[in-house]
């Protein structure tokens, strides 16, 4: 009956991480007691001269249990410090995991790829080696954007008033005496005001080193969406927004030759 009920406690808790392997753990103690008790019995001397005999095999049985009792110390540790949950995107370099967490056992995690094959790894090395969790992007309300531009800096240069006057007609209130600033300028307008950039979360155009493909521009905001999709749209729709307005500002991209 206590078996039996050990069983159901796990059915209906498939989404917690910690009571599949604890509930796993519980049955083997619970078959392992109850037939302690059978052989006590059979053999005449009672469970406690069973377990006085068994006591001599202990050793024995934490190496074959090794494992399985590293595997729950893992799990009370994953639960306690919430770090892995059913359904969330881990990455293991060390091991090439890389998917959703589909099943913890006390002997192995099951990860489903991006394949849609599955990959499986022993519990303990949760505790034993590195492994990024993706939960807290994938529920945030968007998702990190940082791209890094290459300009010719040939193509930066001083603009006459006229000039400055019809990039502000069309694009704005623009600060700045170069092609280059007043570039800067609406890229950090557009963080404020895009339907693809969220405003509220950290956004800047820094100025990177001068190399040998150019001057580098680094830019960095954050998406609308944390969804993958989504989010992979509007990276693409500001990387060509960019690019288009580079050229109404007179700036060349710089590109290797191939």
């Amino acid at each position: 009956g206590g078996c039996r009920l050990v069983g159901i406690w796990e059915r209906s808790s498939r989404s917690e991480t910690l009571w599949g392997p604890l509930s796993q753990a519980l049955g083997i103690a619970c078959w392992t007691i109850g037939g302690i008790i059978a052989v006590g019995y059979l053999l005449g001397k009672g469970p406690w001269g069973a377990l006085t005999a068994v006591g001599a095999l202990a050793a024995v049985g934490l190496l074959v249990f090794k494992d399985p009792l590293l595997g729950l110390m893992a799990s009370i540790q994953m639960r306690h410090s919430d770090a892995i949950r059913r359904g969330d995107w881990i990455t293991m370099p060390s091991r090439g995991v890389d998917g959703e967490v589909i099943e913890v056992t006390l002997w192995s995690v099951r990860v489903l790829a991006y394949d849609r094959s599955t990959m499986t790894f022993p519990t303990y090395a949760l505790i034993s080696e590195t492994f990024q969790n993706w939960r807290s992007m994938t529920t945030s309300t968007g998702r990190r954007m940082q791209l890094l531009l290459f300009f010719d800096v040939t193509t930066i240069m001083q603009l006459t008033e006229e000039e400055r006057g019809a990039l502000q007609e069309r694009y704005g209130e623009l600060t700045g005496d170069t092609n280059f600033a007043l570039w800067r300028s609406y890229v950090e307008h557009l963080f404020d005001n895009s339907p693809w950039i969220d405003a509220n979360a950290s956004h800047l155009v820094r100025v990177r080193e001068l190399v040998d493909g150019g001057l580098g521009v680094e830019l960095y905001c954050f998406s609308r969406s944390a969804e993958w999709v989504e989010h992979e749209k509007m990276r693409s729709a500001l990387m060509e927004h960019l690019l288009l307005t580079s050229r109404a500002f007179a700036l060349r991209i710089r590109q290797k030759n191939i």
